[in-house]
Protein backbone atom coordinates (compact mmCIF):
# COMPACT_ATOMS: atom_id res chain seq x y z
CA UNK A 1 0.00 0.00 0.00
CA UNK A 2 2.92 2.19 -1.09
CA UNK A 3 1.60 3.97 -3.78
CA UNK A 4 2.08 7.56 -4.32
CA UNK A 5 0.00 10.45 -2.98
CA UNK A 6 -2.28 11.55 -5.70
CA UNK A 7 0.39 12.47 -8.45
CA UNK A 8 0.11 16.26 -7.61
CA UNK A 9 -3.38 16.76 -7.12
CA UNK A 10 -4.97 19.88 -6.01
CA UNK A 11 -8.37 20.82 -5.17
CA UNK A 12 -9.38 23.77 -7.61
CA UNK A 13 -11.61 26.75 -6.91
CA UNK A 14 -13.63 26.27 -10.38
CA UNK A 15 -14.40 22.05 -9.25
CA UNK A 16 -17.26 20.85 -8.02
CA UNK A 17 -16.25 19.28 -4.76
CA UNK A 18 -19.12 17.23 -3.12
CA UNK A 19 -18.79 16.64 1.09
CA UNK A 20 -20.25 13.23 2.03
CA UNK A 21 -20.94 13.82 5.68
CA UNK A 22 -21.93 17.24 7.51
CA UNK A 23 -20.58 16.39 10.96
CA UNK A 24 -17.99 18.58 12.32
CA UNK A 25 -15.00 18.01 9.30
CA UNK A 26 -17.54 17.89 6.85
CA UNK A 27 -19.11 21.65 7.85
CA UNK A 28 -15.43 22.62 9.03
CA UNK A 29 -13.96 22.22 5.86
CA UNK A 30 -16.93 23.40 3.86
CA UNK A 31 -16.11 26.92 5.41
CA UNK A 32 -12.44 27.18 4.79
CA UNK A 33 -13.50 26.07 0.88
CA UNK A 34 -15.65 29.05 1.06
CA UNK A 35 -13.33 31.23 2.55
CA UNK A 36 -10.44 30.07 -0.07
CA UNK A 37 -13.19 31.04 -2.67
CA UNK A 38 -14.33 27.97 -3.62
CA UNK A 39 -17.99 28.34 -4.94
CA UNK A 40 -19.19 25.19 -6.17
CA UNK A 41 -19.24 22.62 -2.86
CA UNK A 42 -22.07 21.21 -1.65
CA UNK A 43 -22.49 18.78 1.96
CA UNK A 44 -23.92 15.67 1.74
CA UNK A 45 -25.68 14.78 4.99
CA UNK A 46 -28.07 11.56 5.87
CA UNK A 47 -29.45 12.99 9.32
CA UNK A 48 -31.99 15.83 9.39
CA UNK A 49 -29.44 17.93 11.37
CA UNK A 50 -25.68 18.72 10.65
CA UNK A 51 -22.96 18.58 13.28
CA UNK A 52 -22.65 14.85 13.18
CA UNK A 53 -21.15 14.22 17.38
CA UNK A 54 -21.17 17.84 18.29
CA UNK A 55 -25.19 17.36 19.10
CA UNK A 56 -26.85 19.71 21.55
CA UNK A 57 -30.55 19.05 21.63
CA UNK A 58 -32.52 21.28 24.02
CA UNK A 59 -34.70 19.92 27.16
CA UNK A 60 -36.13 21.61 29.90
CA UNK A 61 -34.50 24.98 28.56
CA UNK A 62 -30.94 23.96 28.77
CA UNK A 63 -28.33 22.35 25.85
CA UNK A 64 -27.40 18.79 27.46
CA UNK A 65 -24.09 17.67 25.10
CA UNK A 66 -24.58 14.19 23.94
CA UNK A 67 -21.20 14.11 21.50
CA UNK A 68 -18.51 16.66 21.65
CA UNK A 69 -18.25 19.02 24.47
CA UNK A 70 -14.99 19.93 26.28
CA UNK A 71 -13.46 22.62 24.79
CA UNK A 72 -9.44 22.99 26.54
CA UNK A 73 -7.54 26.30 26.07
CA UNK A 74 -5.13 24.67 22.77
CA UNK A 75 -8.44 24.49 20.85
CA UNK A 76 -7.58 27.14 18.89
CA UNK A 77 -9.19 26.92 15.49
CA UNK A 78 -12.82 26.31 17.70
CA UNK A 79 -12.37 29.07 19.73
CA UNK A 80 -11.64 31.32 17.12
CA UNK A 81 -14.66 30.32 15.25
CA UNK A 82 -17.05 30.93 18.01
CA UNK A 83 -15.08 34.51 18.14
CA UNK A 84 -15.96 35.46 14.80
CA UNK A 85 -19.12 33.46 14.46
CA UNK A 86 -20.39 35.43 17.73
CA UNK A 87 -21.51 31.75 18.84
CA UNK A 88 -22.00 32.15 22.83
CA UNK A 89 -18.71 31.98 24.89
CA UNK A 90 -16.98 29.37 26.67
CA UNK A 91 -17.96 28.51 30.60
CA UNK A 92 -16.26 26.75 33.10
CA UNK A 93 -17.66 23.79 34.27
CA UNK A 94 -18.74 23.92 38.14
CA UNK A 95 -16.54 21.87 40.10
CA UNK A 96 -17.81 20.51 43.65
CA UNK A 97 -16.44 18.98 46.38
CA UNK A 98 -17.99 15.67 45.51
CA UNK A 99 -16.58 14.87 41.59
CA UNK A 100 -17.38 11.03 42.65
CA UNK A 101 -15.14 8.10 41.12
CA UNK A 102 -16.34 4.74 41.40
CA UNK A 103 -14.57 1.59 40.78
CA UNK A 104 -15.69 -1.55 41.33
CA UNK A 105 -12.91 -3.73 42.98
CA UNK A 106 -13.56 -7.38 43.94
CA UNK A 107 -17.49 -7.09 42.88
CA UNK A 108 -18.22 -3.85 45.48
CA UNK A 109 -18.30 -0.33 44.32
CA UNK A 110 -15.93 2.01 45.97
CA UNK A 111 -16.36 5.59 45.98
CA UNK A 112 -13.31 8.26 45.49
CA UNK A 113 -13.41 12.09 45.29
CA UNK A 114 -11.20 13.11 42.74
CA UNK A 115 -8.16 14.04 45.60
CA UNK A 116 -8.72 10.56 47.32
CA UNK A 117 -8.55 8.87 43.77
CA UNK A 118 -5.23 10.18 43.25
CA UNK A 119 -4.04 9.98 46.20
CA UNK A 120 -5.15 6.38 46.29
CA UNK A 121 -3.82 5.39 42.95
CA UNK A 122 -0.51 6.87 43.99
CA UNK A 123 -0.52 4.95 47.13
CA UNK A 124 -1.08 1.84 45.32
CA UNK A 125 1.69 2.39 42.79
CA UNK A 126 4.33 3.03 45.95
CA UNK A 127 3.61 -0.89 47.31
CA UNK A 128 4.68 -2.17 44.19
CA UNK A 129 7.70 0.20 43.79
CA UNK A 130 6.35 1.98 40.69
CA UNK A 131 6.70 5.05 42.66
CA UNK A 132 9.05 6.79 45.34
CA UNK A 133 7.86 6.54 48.66
CA UNK A 134 7.39 9.90 50.81
CA UNK A 135 5.27 12.75 50.85
CA UNK A 136 4.29 14.92 48.54
CA UNK A 137 7.03 16.75 47.50
CA UNK A 138 8.28 13.16 46.33
CA UNK A 139 4.94 12.75 44.67
CA UNK A 140 5.89 16.27 42.60
CA UNK A 141 9.04 15.28 41.81
CA UNK A 142 7.94 12.19 40.15
CA UNK A 143 5.20 13.90 38.32
CA UNK A 144 7.56 16.15 37.16
CA UNK A 145 10.17 13.63 36.04
CA UNK A 146 7.63 12.04 34.11
CA UNK A 147 6.16 14.63 32.27
CA UNK A 148 9.96 15.59 31.22
CA UNK A 149 10.05 12.10 29.72
CA UNK A 150 6.57 11.48 27.99
CA UNK A 151 7.27 15.21 26.54
CA UNK A 152 10.71 13.77 25.03
CA UNK A 153 8.77 10.62 24.26
CA UNK A 154 6.18 12.61 22.27
CA UNK A 155 8.66 14.63 20.33
CA UNK A 156 11.25 11.66 18.97
CA UNK A 157 8.30 9.73 17.73
CA UNK A 158 5.85 12.16 16.57
CA UNK A 159 8.18 15.01 15.78
CA UNK A 160 7.39 18.73 16.05
CA UNK A 161 5.64 19.16 12.27
CA UNK A 162 2.30 21.06 11.51
CA UNK A 163 0.20 17.73 11.79
CA UNK A 164 1.91 14.26 13.43
CA UNK A 165 -0.18 12.79 10.46
CA UNK A 166 1.49 14.17 7.33
CA UNK A 167 5.06 12.53 7.66
CA UNK A 168 5.28 9.00 7.78
CA UNK A 169 7.63 8.14 10.91
CA UNK A 170 10.93 5.73 10.30
CA UNK A 171 9.19 2.05 10.86
CA UNK A 172 11.48 1.50 14.20
CA UNK A 173 8.74 4.74 15.24
CA UNK A 174 5.94 3.07 14.10
CA UNK A 175 6.58 0.10 15.77
CA UNK A 176 6.96 2.02 19.19
CA UNK A 177 3.63 3.56 18.32
CA UNK A 178 2.07 0.73 17.41
CA UNK A 179 2.36 -1.12 21.53
CA UNK A 180 -0.06 -1.10 23.95
CA UNK A 181 0.20 2.35 25.45
CA UNK A 182 0.30 0.55 29.09
CA UNK A 183 3.86 -0.61 27.82
CA UNK A 184 5.63 2.95 27.08
CA UNK A 185 4.00 3.55 30.73
CA UNK A 186 6.45 0.75 31.78
CA UNK A 187 9.23 1.51 30.00
CA UNK A 188 9.77 5.22 29.94
CA UNK A 189 8.61 4.63 34.07
CA UNK A 190 5.46 7.38 33.43
CA UNK A 191 3.40 5.80 36.28
CA UNK A 192 3.30 8.90 38.01
CA UNK A 193 0.65 10.40 35.21
CA UNK A 194 -1.20 7.63 35.42
CA UNK A 195 -4.32 9.25 36.84
CA UNK A 196 -4.22 11.92 34.52
CA UNK A 197 -3.99 9.48 31.76
CA UNK A 198 -7.46 7.31 32.80
CA UNK A 199 -9.29 10.40 33.58
CA UNK A 200 -8.44 12.21 29.86
CA UNK A 201 -7.36 9.30 27.58
CA UNK A 202 -9.99 6.58 29.19
CA UNK A 203 -12.62 8.95 30.54
CA UNK A 204 -13.44 10.20 27.03
CA UNK A 205 -13.28 7.49 25.84
CA UNK A 206 -10.28 7.04 23.75
CA UNK A 207 -9.55 3.58 24.76
CA UNK A 208 -7.87 1.51 27.73
CA UNK A 209 -4.49 2.02 28.68
CA UNK A 210 -3.66 -1.45 28.33
CA UNK A 211 -4.73 -2.12 24.49
CA UNK A 212 -4.59 1.16 23.31
CA UNK A 213 -1.74 2.05 20.44
CA UNK A 214 0.70 4.11 22.24
CA UNK A 215 -0.05 6.23 18.96
CA UNK A 216 -3.48 7.79 20.14
CA UNK A 217 -2.56 8.48 23.62
CA UNK A 218 0.08 10.40 21.82
CA UNK A 219 -1.78 12.19 19.65
CA UNK A 220 -4.54 13.22 22.36
CA UNK A 221 -2.44 13.98 25.09
CA UNK A 222 -0.80 17.24 23.38
CA UNK A 223 1.86 18.75 25.98
CA UNK A 224 -0.46 21.88 26.39
CA UNK A 225 -3.24 19.70 27.50
CA UNK A 226 -1.21 18.13 29.71
CA UNK A 227 0.48 21.34 31.35
CA UNK A 228 -2.91 22.52 31.71
CA UNK A 229 -3.67 19.70 33.95
CA UNK A 230 -0.89 19.78 35.89
CA UNK A 231 -0.72 23.41 36.73
CA UNK A 232 -4.29 23.42 37.36
CA UNK A 233 -3.89 20.19 39.92
CA UNK A 234 -0.95 21.89 41.57
CA UNK A 235 -2.71 25.37 42.03
CA UNK A 236 -0.46 26.86 39.68
CA UNK A 237 -2.75 28.42 37.49
CA UNK A 238 -6.29 29.64 37.48
CA UNK A 239 -7.15 29.24 33.73
CA UNK A 240 -10.01 25.79 33.64
CA UNK A 241 -8.53 23.14 31.84
CA UNK A 242 -11.92 22.51 30.06
CA UNK A 243 -14.21 24.54 29.24
CA UNK A 244 -18.03 24.11 27.68
CA UNK A 245 -20.32 25.92 25.29
CA UNK A 246 -22.86 27.54 26.93
CA UNK A 247 -25.30 27.58 23.84
CA UNK A 248 -23.87 24.46 22.72
CA UNK A 249 -21.19 22.83 20.46
CA UNK A 250 -23.75 22.56 17.69
CA UNK A 251 -24.85 25.98 17.52
CA UNK A 252 -21.39 26.84 16.28
CA UNK A 253 -21.93 24.58 13.01
CA UNK A 254 -25.20 25.62 12.48
CA UNK A 255 -24.60 29.39 12.86
CA UNK A 256 -21.34 28.44 10.11
CA UNK A 257 -23.89 26.96 8.29
CA UNK A 258 -26.57 29.88 8.09
CA UNK A 259 -23.62 32.73 7.62
CA UNK A 260 -21.83 31.03 4.96
CA UNK A 261 -24.26 30.31 3.01
CA UNK A 262 -22.98 26.66 2.49
CA UNK A 263 -25.06 24.16 0.26
CA UNK A 264 -25.66 21.93 3.05
CA UNK A 265 -28.55 19.11 2.01
CA UNK A 266 -30.10 17.17 5.16
CA UNK A 267 -31.89 13.82 4.93
CA UNK A 268 -29.80 12.51 1.70
CA UNK A 269 -28.66 9.05 1.91
CA UNK A 270 -26.06 8.09 -0.22
CA UNK A 271 -26.26 5.19 -1.76
CA UNK A 272 -22.89 4.69 -4.52
CA UNK A 273 -20.64 6.32 -5.69
CA UNK A 274 -19.44 5.72 -9.55
CA UNK A 275 -15.43 7.08 -9.89
CA UNK A 276 -14.28 6.17 -13.54
CA UNK A 277 -11.00 6.63 -14.65
CA UNK A 278 -12.26 9.64 -16.42
CA UNK A 279 -15.15 12.24 -16.52
CA UNK A 280 -17.17 13.57 -13.79
CA UNK A 281 -17.83 11.28 -10.06
CA UNK A 282 -21.47 10.89 -9.64
CA UNK A 283 -22.93 10.37 -6.55
CA UNK A 284 -26.37 8.45 -6.25
CA UNK A 285 -28.78 9.00 -3.22
CA UNK A 286 -31.98 8.82 -1.76
CA UNK A 287 -33.07 12.62 -0.91
CA UNK A 288 -36.66 13.67 1.24
CA UNK A 289 -37.84 14.58 -2.61
CA UNK A 290 -36.49 10.81 -3.90
CA UNK A 291 -33.98 9.26 -5.62
CA UNK A 292 -31.55 11.79 -6.92
CA UNK A 293 -27.81 11.35 -8.51
CA UNK A 294 -25.03 14.88 -8.05
CA UNK A 295 -22.70 15.12 -10.22
CA UNK A 296 -18.95 16.28 -8.61
CA UNK A 297 -15.25 16.36 -9.67
CA UNK A 298 -14.21 15.93 -6.37
CA UNK A 299 -15.53 13.80 -3.31
CA UNK A 300 -14.51 14.20 0.46
CA UNK A 301 -15.28 11.35 2.35
CA UNK A 302 -15.82 13.07 5.79
CA UNK A 303 -17.72 9.98 7.69
CA UNK A 304 -16.76 6.89 9.05
CA UNK A 305 -14.43 4.92 6.63
CA UNK A 306 -15.91 1.80 7.28
CA UNK A 307 -18.93 2.65 6.88
CA UNK A 308 -18.32 4.31 3.42
CA UNK A 309 -17.22 0.56 2.25
CA UNK A 310 -21.27 0.05 1.32
CA UNK A 311 -20.95 2.80 -0.84
CA UNK A 312 -17.91 3.93 -1.98
CA UNK A 313 -16.96 1.23 -4.58
CA UNK A 314 -13.52 1.05 -2.95
CA UNK A 315 -10.28 0.72 -4.84
CA UNK A 316 -8.42 -2.92 -3.48
CA UNK A 317 -6.38 -0.26 -1.33
CA UNK A 318 -9.22 1.52 -0.03
CA UNK A 319 -10.78 -1.59 1.25
CA UNK A 320 -7.57 -2.60 2.89
CA UNK A 321 -7.22 1.15 4.22
CA UNK A 322 -10.68 1.25 5.89
CA UNK A 323 -11.21 -2.48 6.85
CA UNK A 324 -7.91 -2.09 9.32
CA UNK A 325 -9.31 0.14 11.08
CA UNK A 326 -11.65 -0.40 14.31
CA UNK A 327 -13.71 1.81 16.61
CA UNK A 328 -15.62 1.52 20.12
CA UNK A 329 -18.90 2.18 21.31
CA UNK A 330 -20.61 4.85 22.98
CA UNK A 331 -23.70 5.67 23.81
CA UNK A 332 -25.22 9.03 25.12
CA UNK A 333 -28.27 8.68 27.19
CA UNK A 334 -30.35 11.85 28.08
CA UNK A 335 -31.98 10.80 31.07
CA UNK A 336 -34.39 12.20 34.29
CA UNK A 337 -34.62 11.23 37.71
CA UNK A 338 -35.44 12.64 40.66
CA UNK A 339 -32.68 13.07 42.81
CA UNK A 340 -29.30 12.96 41.99
CA UNK A 341 -27.38 10.05 43.45
CA UNK A 342 -25.05 10.73 46.73
CA UNK A 343 -25.10 14.53 45.80
CA UNK A 344 -22.53 13.84 43.80
CA UNK A 345 -21.61 16.48 40.53
CA UNK A 346 -20.51 13.66 38.23
CA UNK A 347 -19.71 10.50 38.24
CA UNK A 348 -16.70 8.11 36.57
CA UNK A 349 -17.39 4.22 36.88
CA UNK A 350 -13.26 3.39 36.58
CA UNK A 351 -14.67 -0.46 36.05
CA UNK A 352 -16.43 0.36 32.90
CA UNK A 353 -12.69 1.81 31.25
CA UNK A 354 -10.72 -1.32 32.02
CA UNK A 355 -10.38 -4.16 30.38
CA UNK A 356 -13.03 -7.12 30.87
CA UNK A 357 -15.05 -4.65 32.64
CA UNK A 358 -18.49 -5.05 34.72
CA UNK A 359 -20.28 -2.38 33.97
CA UNK A 360 -20.81 -0.30 30.73
CA UNK A 361 -21.77 2.56 32.63
CA UNK A 362 -18.83 5.01 32.39
CA UNK A 363 -19.64 8.36 33.29
CA UNK A 364 -22.64 10.79 34.64
CA UNK A 365 -22.97 14.21 34.28
CA UNK A 366 -25.21 15.95 35.83
CA UNK A 367 -27.17 19.87 33.95
CA UNK A 368 -25.75 21.18 37.12
CA UNK A 369 -21.82 20.26 35.58
CA UNK A 370 -22.53 23.34 33.39
CA UNK A 371 -25.74 24.71 34.41
CA UNK A 372 -25.52 25.31 38.17
CA UNK A 373 -28.32 27.71 38.99
CA UNK A 374 -30.85 25.19 36.35
CA UNK A 375 -33.88 24.58 38.56
CA UNK A 376 -35.96 21.53 37.79
CA UNK A 377 -38.93 19.16 39.99
CA UNK A 378 -36.39 16.42 38.32
CA UNK A 379 -33.09 15.95 37.66
CA UNK A 380 -31.11 16.13 33.85
CA UNK A 381 -28.16 14.03 33.67
CA UNK A 382 -26.32 12.62 30.85
CA UNK A 383 -25.23 9.17 30.75
CA UNK A 384 -22.47 7.70 29.28
CA UNK A 385 -22.13 3.71 28.14
CA UNK A 386 -18.54 2.92 26.58
CA UNK A 387 -17.80 -0.67 25.35
CA UNK A 388 -14.30 -0.84 23.67
CA UNK A 389 -15.30 -2.79 20.29
CA UNK A 390 -17.48 -1.57 17.58
CA UNK A 391 -20.94 -1.43 17.51
CA UNK A 392 -23.55 -4.11 16.30
CA UNK A 393 -27.14 -4.67 16.58
CA UNK A 394 -26.73 -6.91 19.56
CA UNK A 395 -24.38 -4.80 21.21
CA UNK A 396 -26.54 -1.92 21.27
CA UNK A 397 -29.74 -4.09 22.60
CA UNK A 398 -27.52 -5.37 25.31
CA UNK A 399 -26.54 -1.95 26.02
CA UNK A 400 -30.58 -1.05 26.29
CA UNK A 401 -31.12 -3.40 28.43
CA UNK A 402 -28.09 -3.15 30.99
CA UNK A 403 -28.48 0.91 31.35
CA UNK A 404 -31.38 1.17 34.38
CA UNK A 405 -29.91 -1.60 36.16
CA UNK A 406 -26.52 -0.05 36.53
CA UNK A 407 -27.92 3.34 37.25
CA UNK A 408 -30.05 1.57 39.87
CA UNK A 409 -26.46 -0.03 41.43
CA UNK A 410 -25.07 3.36 41.10
CA UNK A 411 -27.65 5.13 43.06
CA UNK A 412 -30.00 6.33 40.49
CA UNK A 413 -33.52 5.40 40.90
CA UNK A 414 -36.78 5.47 38.70
CA UNK A 415 -34.65 6.49 35.48
CA UNK A 416 -36.45 8.18 32.55
CA UNK A 417 -35.28 8.03 29.10
CA UNK A 418 -35.86 11.02 27.08
CA UNK A 419 -33.08 10.90 24.29
CA UNK A 420 -30.64 7.98 23.61
CA UNK A 421 -27.22 8.82 20.76
CA UNK A 422 -25.67 6.12 19.85
CA UNK A 423 -21.56 6.60 18.34
CA UNK A 424 -19.61 4.55 16.06
CA UNK A 425 -16.56 6.27 18.37
CA UNK A 426 -12.41 6.78 18.36
CA UNK A 427 -12.69 5.15 14.94
CA UNK A 428 -8.38 4.23 14.53
CA UNK A 429 -5.98 1.61 13.33
CA UNK A 430 -5.45 -1.61 14.68
CA UNK A 431 -1.51 -2.30 16.17
CA UNK A 432 -0.74 -3.70 12.88
CA UNK A 433 -1.89 -0.81 10.80
CA UNK A 434 -0.25 1.58 13.12
CA UNK A 435 2.98 -0.41 12.40
CA UNK A 436 2.39 -0.77 8.74
CA UNK A 437 1.76 3.10 8.82
CA UNK A 438 -1.41 3.11 7.66
CA UNK A 439 -2.91 6.49 9.54
CA UNK A 440 0.06 8.28 7.69
CA UNK A 441 -0.96 6.57 4.65
CA UNK A 442 -4.30 8.44 4.62
CA UNK A 443 -2.80 11.59 3.84
CA UNK A 444 -0.35 9.93 1.13
CA UNK A 445 -3.44 8.41 -0.73
CA UNK A 446 -5.38 12.72 -0.69
CA UNK A 447 -6.57 12.99 -4.04
CA UNK A 448 -6.49 9.97 -5.72
CA UNK A 449 -9.61 8.82 -7.94
CA UNK A 450 -10.66 12.41 -7.00
CA UNK A 451 -11.11 11.80 -3.28
CA UNK A 452 -10.56 13.06 -0.46
CA UNK A 453 -10.52 12.16 3.43
CA UNK A 454 -11.36 14.25 6.35
CA UNK A 455 -13.36 13.47 9.67
CA UNK A 456 -12.32 11.59 12.36
CA UNK A 457 -11.49 8.57 10.42
CA UNK A 458 -8.76 10.06 8.74
CA UNK A 459 -6.50 11.64 11.91
CA UNK A 460 -8.30 11.78 15.44
CA UNK A 461 -11.20 11.42 17.56
CA UNK A 462 -11.71 15.09 18.78
CA UNK A 463 -12.85 18.56 17.43
CA UNK A 464 -8.91 20.19 17.58
CA UNK A 465 -7.77 17.36 15.55
CA UNK A 466 -10.17 17.21 12.99
CA UNK A 467 -10.15 21.20 12.32
CA UNK A 468 -6.44 21.24 12.19
CA UNK A 469 -6.53 18.34 9.63
CA UNK A 470 -9.04 20.35 7.62
CA UNK A 471 -6.70 22.82 7.76
CA UNK A 472 -3.56 21.02 6.68
CA UNK A 473 -5.46 20.07 3.64
CA UNK A 474 -6.45 23.50 2.71
CA UNK A 475 -2.33 24.24 3.04
CA UNK A 476 -1.33 21.55 1.72
CA UNK A 477 -3.94 21.04 -1.24
CA UNK A 478 -6.11 23.94 -2.17
CA UNK A 479 -5.76 26.17 -4.78
CA UNK A 480 -4.71 29.28 -3.55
Amino acid sequence: MNEPTGAGARLRKDSRIGIIGGGCGGVHLAHLLKQRGFAHVTVLEREHRIGGKACSPIHRGFPHEMGACYIPPHYSEFIRLMARYGVGRLTAPKVYERSVFTTALGGGLREHHLASFVQGTYDALARVDKMPRGGNLMRLLALLGAIRRYHRLRRRLLGQGYHPLARRPSTAAMAELALPFMDMVERHRLHAMLPYFWLASSGQGYGVLETIPTLYALLWNQPALVSAFVLTRLGLSRRPVVQMVDVGTQTLFERIVEEDGLDVRLGVTVRSVARPASGPVTVTAETPEGPAEFVFDDIVVATDFRASLQFLGPDANETELFQAQTASTFVTNLIETPRWAAGALKAYVIDALTPGATFSVAGVRDIHFSWPDAQSDRCAAVAYQYVDRPPDAALLADLDARLRPEMARLGFADVTLVQRRQWSYFPRFTADGVARGLPWEVFERQGRNRTWYAGSSACFESLNDVMNYNLLLMQTFAEA
